[in-house]
Order: structure tokens, then C-alpha cells, then sequence
């Protein structure tokens, strides 16, 4: 599956610490709950590390498990961030 880029638009994101390289988080294959999207089952998307100046911001690319057609952009926030890449 080919995900485009993330666009940087006016979506609120938030800003994280990354508890690993970006070298290590950036494209990499992540499972995960979309909670703040109404999703409560896990789907399967690709991490993309976004530096704006002096922040990080970590979005995941995905599918949606409801049929919708065009990939979603799902901004992970500090806790979603440390449980998925925090080792």
C-alpha cells in the first residue's frame, strides 16, 4: 500500500518529545487504536516524523477500517507516542 506524505494544514497536532531517533520512529510500521477518530479497533498505519523548528510532531498514515477511500492522518500525542516507540 502507498501512502502519500503528510500535508501540514491547520489540523491541530500536537507537539511531542521523541523518545527514540526520528531516524527510528520516521516510516516505520506501527499498529495502533485511533481513539480521538471513534475507531476502537486496531489498524495498521505508517509512522511520519514532522520537525517544524524546534518541535516534533509524529503523525501515522491510515486506512480506515469503516471503507473510507482516501488514507487518514492520525496525530499521536506524548502518550501514544511513548507507548508506541518508548523501548
Amino acid at each position: 500500500m502507498t501512502f502519500p506524505a503528510i500535508v501540514m494544514d491547520s489540523i491541530e497536532r500536537p507537539a511531542v518529545m521523541l523518545p527514540r531517533p526520528a531516524s527510528q520512529i520516521h516510516r516505520q510500521p506501527v499498529n495502533f487504536v485511533p481513539v480521538r477518530e471513534g475507531i476502537d479497533t486496531i489498524v495498521r498505519g505508517i509512522a511520519q516524523v514532522i520537525r517544524l523548528d524546534m518541535d516534533c510532531y509524529v503523525g501515522v498514515i491510515y486506512t480506515s477500517p469503516t471503507g473510507l477511500e482516501m488514507p487518514a492522518v492520525y496525530w499521536l500525542d506524548q502518550a501514544e507516542v511513548d507507548a508506541l516507540f518508548k523501548r
